[in-house]
């Protein structure tokens, strides 16, 4: 009994020290106002922990000036947008494969010129800490000239999530250090009455 006693406050002692990586999670968004805009989302004061992917989020957003007409023009082989992350491209995509580009996976057109879509871009362990060495990752959204905005003003909204450096370690207070002592006193106490 005493032995499993000390065993579970040594484990809960081991648990209060466990390391917990902090999530970063960074939203930008932008406008599309004319034909085949770029668009340029730059990350600042990236502080990763070496090591650890990094995931780009790509989504339509609603439309600005015409609600229920969300989306993009990207269903044909000329409408495509080609994504880059500091200058290197991650493809070209559009919502249905014409014209050889990859279909964002569960893209809804709900009408030719309206594709909502959600498409995520993952930086492995080595292409996250090459690009983001120095603390600045630029995705662009290059989108062809085919691409039309009709007036909608549809929104793209790029979110970028992150493992922070430094962060992985939750420093134990002085009072649990005491926890595993005074589970023993009790222990011990018991057992002797």
């Amino acid at each position: 009994m005493k032995s499993a006693i000390l065993a579970a406050a040594a484990a809960a002692t081991a648990m209060l020290g466990a390391a917990h990586a902090a999530q970063v999670i960074e939203t930008q968004a932008q406008i599309m106002t004319e034909d085949g805009q770029d668009f340029s989302f730059i990350f600042d004061d990236i502080n990763h922990e070496s090591g650890t992917v990094g995931i780009f989020t790509i989504a339509s957003g609603g439309s600005v000036s015409s609600p229920g007409l969300d989306g993009f023009d990207l269903d044909f082989s000329t409408e495509f947008f080609e994504a880059t992350v500091d200058g290197l491209s991650a493809g070209t995509f559009n919502c249905t494969g014409n014209g050889g580009h990859d279909v964002i996976a569960g893209a809804n057109a709900k009408t030719n010129t309206d594709c909502e879509f959600s498409l995520e871009l993952t930086l492995n362990e080595a292409a996250m800490d090459a690009l983001a060495a120095d603390g600045t990752l630029d995705l662009m959204v290059l989108f062809s000239d085919g691409v039309n905005a009709f007036t909608d003003n549809d929104e793209l909204v790029v979110t970028f999530e992150y493992t922070m450096a430094g962060m992985n370690e939750v420093p134990v207070p002085a009072a649990a250090l005491l926890f595993a002592p005074a589970l023993a006193g009790v222990a011990l106490r018991r057992r002797r009455s």
